[in-house]
């Protein structure tokens, strides 16, 4: 028996309540919203926009623990931004049941369903709600409160959560490898062959899973005065404003992931166009990115 989809007023209010509170409660609290609609056991928001904690948990701690980034951002690039796709994936450790969908912000959302399928009705009333979770979670990580960049120097966790998987993934790769070669029922050619297609395939593996990581710990200094750059000209252009913006060095080092964050939101909030705008008059502004600062200067 098909269930009766909930009343929009009531859907609306429900989404509203998701959206308030800390940014790390919200896979929670958008996996009670949207289980009656999609019934799953465990649900994981990805987003490469929270560099603390990129990726926002519900359910079955034996999946939700275990799945690892750079499973995520396997799925992630296979997607197009709307697409919702049902089959099979590997989620924390195996291939699982999934049905996973990608919001045109880049953040990924993987269910794993439970019961019986949901309809594609459902499923596409549930991609609508997650683009205004989606969008939700992206205004957050930008309003860079200061609660927020307290809570995202738990990063540190996360990333020695990174090591302890690669670690773990060593420790299998060497295994495998000394077992083979002790093997007596391989000669020696066999041995040294698959031996070496074991360490090959576990090279790649690691470097993936490196780039992934670095993606998400830093970000490129040119890359963050050319976004910030953008969303400044934007808030701007329509004022009598001469504004002068200081490109960093080409070779500068990368920014934490969460410091570009939190200069990108400083930068606008605190733009020369607003100062002149407040006393009736315009002004001269510069706006100057470095290392770990955004920096503002009005003559």
């Amino acid at each position: 028996m098909s269930t009766a989809p909930p009343r929009p007023d009531i859907l609306i209010t429900d989404t509203r309540d998701v959206l308030v509170g800390p940014l790390t409660e919200i896979g929670q609290r958008f996996s009670v919203l949207i289980d009656a609609l999609v019934p799953h056991s465990a649900l994981v928001v990805f987003t490469r926009e929270c560099t603390g904690r990129p990726r926002k948990v519900a359910g079955d701690p034996t999946i939700v623990d275990r799945v690892t980034i750079a499973e995520l951002d396997r799925i992630r690039i296979e997607l197009t931004a709307g697409e919702i796709r049902r089959g099979p994936a590997r989620v924390a450790g195996r291939d699982r049941d999934v049905c996973v969908m990608l919001d045109r912000t880049d953040t990924l959302l993987v269910l794993v369903p439970r019961g019986a399928r949901a309809s594609a009705a459902s499923l596409e009333l549930v991609r609508s709600l997650f683009t205004i979770v989606a969008t939700g979670i992206q205004l957050q990580v930008h309003s860079a409160s200061p609660a927020y960049l307290a809570e995202s120097r738990a990063a540190s966790a996360e990333r020695a959560r990174t090591v302890a998987e690669l670690t773990e993934a060593h420790a299998v790769t060497l295994e495998t490898i000394l077992a083979t070669l002790r093997s007596n029922d391989l000669d020696d050619a066999r041995a040294r062959t698959t031996a070496r297609e074991t360490a090959t395939g576990a090279l790649i593996a690691l470097r993936s899973a490196v780039d992934a990581h670095r993606e998400l710990a830093e970000e490129a200094v040119t890359t963050a005065f050319a976004r910030m750059h953008g969303e400044v000209r934007s808030l701007v252009r329509h004022r009598d404003l001469e504004l002068e913006m200081v490109a960093p060095p080409l070779h500068g080092r990368a920014l934490p992931g969460e410091v570009a964050h939190a200069a990108r939101a400083a930068g606008p909030r605190s733009s020369p166009g607003d100062v002149g705008a407040e006393r009736g008059h315009a002004y001269p502004g510069r706006v100057e990115l470095r290392r770990c600062a955004t920096r503002r200067r009005y003559t």
